[in-house]
């Protein structure tokens, strides 16, 4: 368990030095990956194309009124090291290239946050004019792990909340779903929150004799303890939400419940949200926070035309598929929460503790820059299994809309990982 981070502490300097380090980490990434020999600011002014690396933001001056960027407010900005700082208006040409993009995108992403690569010039006019965007790299497939066991093959059920509807706290979706459970008994039992819901009308009216500690032992661990008991060698991992109840952490990223949620039960592990872990040499990714469900809300598509796309690990990954390539945003922004500042209509969902940000990032560095084998997202969104690049995106959607994620590993060391992988979201 970390220490307790004093996220009420916070200062404008941190913030902007931790925003700053961000477009720098991808502005080297880039750079590598295109053999670009320098990189330029968009605010100077030059008679020939340069390449600049910034934060997509709207136009301050332009914004007074309209919330969701758009052509007409949409600005970059450049870190502190490479053009100190300056944010200015882009303008993007009739004749627009994207490079490195997935194939048969014909089109790529652009929202507030999101770290963009742009071939151009300012020529004097107040503006970036953009005639190329170049898609940021995509993470390395992770390397192969040697496991000690000659038998890896291991089966997980997913669990995501919330587990009841608001007109009850019944559990009953989740009680149905644990005498499945029973039966099944998967290796591994992942859940994700919410499980004692915020913004639950009967909890916020107070419509409950039991504390919200006591209401998760009887619903949760009791029977995750009855599970383990009868499936011995299982385990359970848990995932906060940041609409718990019973945790006592406000901001995102987020700590793990504390011990006395479980009982300090060695068979249930608690992580943090977002969290990265690895079983058997399978190494997993995940947030509760529901990320595609923002970033639908705040993208702008640019359209252009496709050079030098990258060819698909699995052939079924292709630009064309709208979710697929908000998945991909994640892995390209090697960030669990790319989007900034969070949306204001979102923002009870979402306290971004951005000094605290290394908590929130996919990869450690340039060494170890590998994306997750699997990337579990949960989301209003209907529920779905992708391969986005060398990644297997799982979303399980909710408990109350009685729907459930699987996933096995099959035996075997002749195939590759992701072809052992076996995914399948189910509906009760």
């Amino acid at each position: 368990m970390r220490n307790p981070d004093r996220y009420m502490h916070e200062k404008t300097s941190g913030r902007g030095e931790v925003l700053d380090d961000r477009i720098d980490e991808i502005g080297d990434l880039v750079r590598e990956h295109y053999s670009i020999p320098d990189l330029g600011g968009p605010a100077s002014t030059t008679a020939e194309d340069i390449v600049v690396v910034g934060r997509i933001v709207h136009d301050v001056e332009a914004t007074e009124s309209v919330h969701k960027l758009t052509e007409s407010t949409i600005a970059i900005e450049s870190s502190r090291m490479l053009s100190e700082g300056a944010r200015v208006p882009l303008r993007f040409d009739t004749g627009l290239k994207i490079r490195g993009g997935a194939r048969g995108a014909g089109a790529l992403g652009l929202f507030p946050g999101a770290i963009a690569c742009l071939k151009g010039r300012n020529g004097g006019g107040g503006w970036f004019s953009a005639n190329e965007i170049l898609a940021l790299p995509p993470m390395k497939s992770p390397p192969k792990v040697e496991t000690s066991t000659t038998d890896s093959s291991f089966s997980m059920t997913i669990c995501c909340g919330p587990f009841t509807p608001h007109s009850d706290l019944k559990y009953k979706s989740w009680l149905s779903l644990h005498q499945m459970i029973q039966t099944t008994k998967p290796s591994v039992l992942l859940l994700t929150g919410p499980f004692i819901d915020t913004s639950h009308p009967l909890i916020q009216a107070g419509d409950t004799d039991e504390t919200p500690l006591a209401l998760f032992h009887r619903v949760f661990l009791d029977p995750l303890r009855l599970f383990l008991d009868t499936s011995p060698g299982s385990i359970v991992i848990i995932i906060p939400s940041m609409e718990d109840l019973i945790s006592s952490h406000a901001v995102f990223p987020q700590r793990e419940f504390g011990l006395e949620v479980t009982g300090a039960d060695p068979r249930i592990h608690l992580l943090p949200n977002p969290t990265q872990f690895s079983i058997n040499g399978v190494t997993f990714a995940s947030t509760s926070v529901d990320v595609l469900f923002h970033l639908r809300k705040e993208e702008v598509l640019k359209r252009g035309e496709d050079v030098d796309p990258i060819t698909p690990v699995i052939p079924e990954d292709t630009g064309s598929d709208p979710m697929g390539n908000l998945c991909r945003h994640l892995l390209q922004q090697r960030s669990f929460y790319p989007i900034f500042p969070v949306p204001l209509e979102v923002s009870s969902e979402v306290n971004l503790d951005v000094t605290h940000s290394e908590g929130v990032k996919m990869n450690e560095d340039e060494e170890n820059d590998y994306a997750p084998d699997v990337l579990i997202l949960p989301s209003k969104f209907k529920q779905f299994t992708k391969s986005v690049n060398s990644t297997l995106v799982i979303n399980p959607s909710s408990v109350t809309k009685s729907v459930y994620g699987t996933l096995r590993l099959e035996p075997g060391t002749s195939q590759a990982l992701r072809e052992r992988l076996r995914a399948e979201v189910v509906k009760v």
